[in-house]
């Protein structure tokens, strides 16, 4: 889940603040707390960011392609 939880932090779903992380304004922790449990991402963390990657990732221009594969190339890198 590991470039999941990338992704969640470029789309906003997860927060980051510090070494310790927050969804929806509740504070989950460290990320080696959750981020190999399966049960938490399909519960809790996936439904989320499915909605707002249909809500935000929209391919009706190649231009906006490119964003999204930059917004998350960065999201990666750090």
């Amino acid at each position: 889940y590991a470039g999941l939880k990338d992704i969640a932090v470029a789309f906003k779903v997860i927060e980051q603040t510090g070494s310790t992380y927050q969804l929806n304004g509740e504070k989950i922790g460290y990320a080696k707390t959750w981020e190999n449990d399966p049960e938490f991402w399909e519960k809790r963390i996936i439904p989320v960011l499915e909605q707002t990657l249909q809500k935000e990732v929209r391919y009706n221009d190649p231009s906006e392609a490119a964003i999204v594969e930059e917004t998350i190339e960065e999201a990666t890198e750090e």
